[in-house]
């Protein structure tokens, strides 16, 4: 029977790292339900949306936002930058970037 890989002292390589990142980057939190969006929320201090991306185990902080679509689209930008083509995007429909138009 093979062990735990963190009992036996295992390290992951890089690429294992790279891909655990990539595995959790984008899920949308539980206790979080503040947005239909992943990785946007509302700050209820500054009332914004904030929104925050996850890259190798450290919370990236992208900004805060009047709108929440505007958030999301930030955050998408960050997702492709950070993670390429296996970024886990916002599906964001074209009428819905007209009306952020629209509400400035």
């Amino acid at each position: 029977m093979m062990g735990n890989k963190f009992r036996e002292g295992y390290t992951f390589s890089d690429e294992e790292k790279h891909l655990k990142s990539i595995g959790s980057q984008g899920k949308k939190s539980n206790h979080n339900t503040t947005s239909q969006y992943v990785g946007v929320f509302w700050n209820k201090g500054h009332k914004k949306w904030q929104t925050n991306i996850h890259y190798k185990g450290r919370k990236v902080y992208i900004g805060r936002f009047k709108y929440e679509i505007e958030a999301a689209l930030a955050y998408n930008e960050y997702a492709l930058e950070y993670y390429g083509a296996n970024a886990k995007i916002n599906s964001i429909s074209q009428e819905e970037i007209d009306l952020l138009w629209e509400l400035e």
